[in-house]
């Protein structure tokens, strides 16, 4: 069994230090809790449509007249955009609560920083050693809320520039 620490390796000649216990385990665990929100919502589009059930894909390209989707079961779906009553694109909610996240994330980093002593620079001290509870609590969300706002951004951006055709920047559909 590895013990933790600094080893040498021969084949690289580099030092390196492992870590192979408890902490390193609890590290990745955390980390994986962290990001789960981030791949938990759902990925495809639901197309309500007017003449039929409401399909739920991944919308891989429109032109002037038509959207095609990708189902989960694997069928391709053309739909007329005259058929088409509302598109719920994936992933703004996502972006949305990672947003909201890394503004909780800043605001605790921006309280943390009221608490700390200006009193003398050199010092900088805290003036509780509770704030270590905020700041904890300020990585965590800015952890998990970059990725999410990131992730979520792009699902919806992909999808709206799906349903628009080339050549053109935004395209709202027809109302009969």
């Amino acid at each position: 069994m590895a013990k933790e620490g600094v080893s040498w390796s021969v084949y690289s000649n580099t030092a390196t230090y492992r870590m192979t216990g408890f902490r390193s385990r609890f590290g990745t665990v955390v980390i994986l809790a962290a990001l789960c929100p981030t791949f938990g919502c759902s990925t495809t589009a639901t197309l309500r449509r007017r003449s039929g059930p409401d399909i739920e894909g991944t919308i891989v390209r429109s032109d002037d007249q038509a959207l095609y989707t990708d189902t989960n079961a694997g069928q391709r779906f053309r739909i007329e955009r005259t058929d088409v009553r509302e598109i719920d694109h994936p992933g703004n909610v996502t972006a949305v609560v990672g947003l909201s996240l890394i503004a909780i994330g800043i605001g605790l980093l921006m309280a943390i920083d009221q608490s700390t002593d200006k009193s003398d620079p050199a010092r900088g001290e805290m003036q509780s050693g509770f704030a270590v509870i905020p700041a904890v609590l300020a990585l965590e969300c800015l952890i998990v809320g970059v990725p999410m706002t990131l992730i979520g951004g792009n699902t919806y951006g992909n999808s709206v520039s799906a349903v628009n055709p080339p050549g053109q920047h935004k395209r709202t559909l027809q109302r009969p």
